[in-house]
Formats: C-alpha cells, sequence, structure tokens
C-alpha cells in the first residue's frame, strides 16, 4: 500500500484522506495541512501527484509538469476581449448596405463606392445601379437579393464578371448578359436570394448608358471650372 495519502477529486469533499508524510510537529502533533484545491474541469485524471502540499494548482504546474500548468497557461486564462468597433455599411456581412426602393424609384450612378457587402430590395418600385464609374475595394462583391415585385437593374463595366445562378427566381425573372469567368485585375459580383415576382437584370452599358455618363461627366466638369474662376 502506498505512503501517500490519496485527495479527493471530488470538489464537494475538498479534505485530504491523509496526512503528507512529515507534517507532524514535534511531539507527533498533527500539522496543519492545506487541502488542494478542486481539480479543474478539463484536466485528466491522475495528472495531478497525490500527496503535494501545493497550496494552488498554478504551484502543481510549476512542481510538477505540463500536464496542469499548460492548462493554467492557455485553456483557463480568458481571452481579452476586444471593443466591438462600428464599420461603415457594406464592410461586414453582418451590416451591408442595403438599397431599398419601396414604392419608389432608386438611382446609384457617377462616382462612388461599391462595398464588399450589398443587399437589393426592389419592393414594388425599381432600383438602378449604374457602376461604370464606381470604384470596388476587393475582387469579390456579394449582392444579396429580395425582388419582391419591382425591377433590379445593375450596369457593370466592360470586363466584370457576375453570377446569379443562385438566385431564385419564383414567379419573377433573371437575366445576366454579364460574363461568370472573372478576369484578372477585374471584380466579380456574387448574386444569391429570389426575385419573388419582380425581375432583375445585369447588363454591360449600352448606348444609352454611354451617352448618361459622358452628360454626367461634362456636368461635373463645368461645376470645377465655375468653383474655381
Amino acid at each position: 500500500m502506498s505512503q501517500w495519502p490519496t485527495y479527493p477529486l471530488d470538489p464537494s469533499d475538498p479534505e485530504p484522506s491523509g496526512l503528507v508524510p512529515g507534517s507532524q510537529e514535534p511531539g507527533g502533533v498533527p500539522r496543519h495541512v492545506e487541502p488542494v484545491p478542486p481539480v479543474p474541469q478539463g484536466v485528466p485524471q491522475g495528472a495531478v501527484p497525490e500527496g503535494t502540499a501545493a497550496s494552488t494548482w498554478k504551484e502543481i504546474g510549476e512542481a510538477f509538469g505540463d500536464a496542469v500548468s499548460s492548462f493554467f497557461t492557455a485553456s483557463s486564462v480568458p481571452e481579452p476581449t476586444l471593443p466591438v468597433i462600428a464599420a461603415a455599411p457594406g464592410y461586414d456581412p453582418r451590416a451591408p448596405m442595403v438599397y431599398s426602393a419601396g414604392g419608389g424609384t432608386v438611382r446609384v450612378s457617377g462616382e462612388w463606392t461599391v462595398p464588399p457587402y450589398m443587399t437589393v430590395r426592389g419592393g414594388m418600385g425599381s432600383i438602378v445601379l449604374d457602376m461604370q464609374r464606381a470604384t470596388v475595394v476587393t475582387d469579390v462583391v456579394c449582392v444579396t437579393v429580395r425582388g419582391g415585385m419591382g425591377s433590379i437593374l445593375i450596369v457593370v463595366p466592360d470586363g466584370w464578371a457576375a453570377d446569379v445562378s443562385t438566385v431564385g427566381t419564383g414567379l419573377g425573372s433573371r437575366k445576366s448578359t454579364v460574363s461568370q469567368k472573372q478576369l484578372v485585375g477585374y471584380p466579380i459580383l456574387l448574386f444569391t436570394g429570389s426575385m419573388s415576382t419582380g425581375s432583375m437584370r445585369i447588363r454591360y452599358p449600352n448606348r444609352w448608358d454611354l451617352w448618361r455618363r459622358k452628360r454626367e461627366e461634362q456636368r461635373e466638369k463645368r461645376i470645377i471650372e465655375r468653383a474655381y474662376r
């Protein structure tokens, strides 16, 4: 029979069943021995030697190896909680940039930034996103479509790609004349969602779009010239 006392691993009974050898005062008077703390959850049984008089599990780990010390230096130390910094809409999949027509018309054109995450809701109106002069910040743009009963038109520059294969049509329709193959140096728009009873069209600029773009550029040029007179 081992001369070392057995310490219970049950937290409800923390008192040891014996005394550590040599733990008696002269004259045979037992000396008070601090009970070993309960074994934390996750420390394997038998990883802690019996009969130790260490008062903390940290001391046990330092004395008896990595089996226990690694538990305290890694798994039992909570990670610091970092402050949540609110990002601009469209730069977090949980907070996409939302374009919602409701019962009206929404048109976005000119120089603007296409965020990585967008949600387009047609409602009972219409949405036009003209990306001819837009700037992208990522190679992949995720667009969630909620067509409703409205219409959605997205115009992309030459070289861009779009994939609408996962968009459900329901009683509506979807059409894309844009390549699904992404070219090096150009972004791709990945569409998900459904159209319900609405319609969605993705295409490259036509003559009307090019004329509108030229007119916008000329108007902006005149405004800048007046500002510097």
